[in-house]
């Protein structure tokens, strides 16, 4: 069984609180800010589990209904999942942007995240580190098939690709990302829990990283020592007459030897 209620909060908003209770036996709780005009665009399922005849008590810090009112499903108890469900289906974009965690709303936080991000990132091409901005994917899509309306940033670090994508709205923030057609390398296949490790180990280690020199055991895409300048590149192991990396260490098959693009060149 899970109880829904009121409480007021500051200039006429009021809280929303879900008590619920696991499908483990734990026992949780939600609380969401609201402004009082945002109180008729609450979902279906939470304006029929509030006492719609109640009044609503302006300024009253106390709570608005006194006794909470229930609210059961099939099982007599809601999972996260079915909390979580309620949120996305019954709320439009704007408004689930607004839902605080006590402390932040997700606007608020997906900004700081924008602002941290893009003073990151406009500090790595002073390191030599290529940071490149897109309306599209390496394959040529818009990213989220937008039509230009978002952008990804993808930073090349020593220990792997970082990326995340921005409305277009921010593109300018980026002002040090370099502006290309569609990323230069291909997409490595990282996740959100491959960028949140790649920037730890990358802030850890203040962006220094040394694996030692290149062998024919080392994996495809570790940092590894050119053994003819001592540069320091991703070994490169593909096949295809394009780097997959912007600075890359690779196997010459023709000299019998590892190579480094500044060996190649010269």
């Amino acid at each position: 069984m899970s109880k829904v209620y009121l409480e007021s909060g500051p200039d006429g908003s009021f809280i929303l609180n879900i008590e619920y209770v696991t499908h483990d036996e734990e026992n949780g709780r939600l609380r969401f800010h609201y402004a009082r005009k945002e109180l008729k665009k609450l979902s279906d399922v939470l304006v029929k589990a509030l006492d719609k005849d109640s009044d609503f008590k302006e300024g009253s810090s106390e709570k608005l209904y006194e006794e909470p009112c229930e609210v059961t499903n099939n099982d007599e108890r809601w999972s996260l999942r079915e909390v979580q469900n309620l949120i996305y289906n019954g709320l439009n974009d704007k408004d689930r942007g607004k839902l605080r965690d006590g402390h932040h709303s997700f606007d608020e936080l997906y900004e700081f995240r924008t602002v941290y991000n893009a003073g990151f990132f406009n500090s790595l091409p002073g390191s030599g580190i290529l940071v490149e901005k897109s309306l599209r994917h390496h394959d040529g899509d818009y990213c989220f098939n937008s039509g230009g309306d978002w952008f990804i940033v993808i930073a090349y670090l020593p220990n792997g690709q970082v990326s995340n994508h921005y409305p277009k709205k921010d593109w300018d923030l980026f002002k040090n990302a370099k502006e290309v057609d569609r990323p230069s390398y291909p997409f490595d296949g990282h996740k959100p829990s491959d960028v949140l490790s790649r920037i730890k180990e990358f802030a850890l280690c203040n962006g220094k990283f040394y694996y030692g020199k290149v062998t024919p055991e080392s994996e495809h895409g570790d940092l590894v020592e050119c053994p003819v300048c001592g540069m320091l590149g991703n070994y490169d192991k593909s096949s295809g007459s394009n780097q997959a990396f912007p600075k890359a260490v690779w196997y010459n098959y023709v000299l019998h030897q590892f190579e480094c693009e500044e060996c190649c060149l010269k």
